[in-house]
C-alpha cells in the first residue's frame, strides 16, 4: 500500500506546476534516493561531494541517514501532500 501512495507521491511531484524551495527537493531528493535503495555511507558522501549541487545533496542525504525505507516513503508522502496543499491554498 505505501508503494503505491509513494508512486503516486512521487509522480504527483514531476508534475508540479510551479518551481519548489531548493530545501524542499532537497529534502524529496534525500527520502526519494532512500526509498528507493540507496545506501548512505559517510565515507560515498564525503567522496560525492565535487560541485556545489553534489555537496548540497550529500548533505541533505546525510542528514536523513538514519531514515530507513518506509519512514522515506511516508515521508516523502508526507511533504508531497504538504506541497500539494500549499499549492492549492496560494492559488485561491
Amino acid at each position: 500500500m505505501i508503494n503505491q501512495e509513494f508512486e503516486k507521491a512521487v509522480a504527483s511531484m514531476s508534475e508540479l506546476p510551479v518551481k519548489l524551495p531548493p530545501d524542499t527537493m532537497l529534502k524529496l531528493y534525500a527520502y526519494y534516493k532512500i526509498a528507493t535503495g540507496l545506501k548512505v555511507s559517510l565515507n560515498a558522501l564525503d567522496q560525492g561531494a565535487q560541485s556545489m549541487i553534489d555537496a548540497f545533496k550529500s548533505n541533505a542525504l546525510f542528514q536523513a541517514r538514519h531514515t530507513d525505507r518506509d519512514q522515506a516513503m511516508q515521508q516523502y508522502i508526507d511533504l508531497a501532500h504538504q506541497i500539494q496543499q500549499e499549492i492549492l491554498k496560494n492559488k485561491d
